[in-house]
């Protein structure tokens, strides 16, 4: 703060290739430390976008799925068994989905560093069981 008790905010001015000023750019509004980017852009659209994508479309056909099979014309045993299937299938998917998709565009793009830092180390070893089981 300076004497008339306001903040100082500096603005970041980009003058060289868009990615070094990024990278610039998340230091500096870095506020809290903690390095970002610190995965390479591969597992970025790899680990992130492809899995978040792949994870929607499971998540939407898993209820889907569930609906059609949980009506009462679809009593029998192998209904019951995909039924069965679908619930835990859904359930690995959302594991899925927040211990991997969610984790690296955050860790990219250095947003919610509250979820990549605090919320995931601390939900991930009870997560885990729960979706290697489903």
């Amino acid at each position: 703060m300076n004497s008339s008790g306001s903040a100082n905010y500096t603005v970041p001015i980009f003058t060289s290739h868009p990615v070094d000023d990024f990278d610039r750019y998340d230091q500096e509004l870095n506020l809290t430390g903690i390095p970002c980017r610190s995965i390479p852009w591969y597992g970025y659209y790899v680990g992130g976008i492809a899995t978040t994508a792949l994870c929607s479309f499971a998540i939407f056909g898993n209820i889907i799925c569930i609906i059609v099979l949980s009506r009462p014309v679809m009593k029998s045993s192998v209904n019951f068994i995909l039924l069965a299937l679908s619930c835990s299938d859904l359930v690995q998917v959302v594991a899925s989905l927040v211990m991997r998709g969610i984790w690296r565009i955050c860790e990219y793009h250095c947003v919610w560093i509250y979820f990549t830092h605090w919320f995931q180390p601390i939900v991930t070893p009870y997560l885990f069981p729960i979706g290697t089981t489903g």
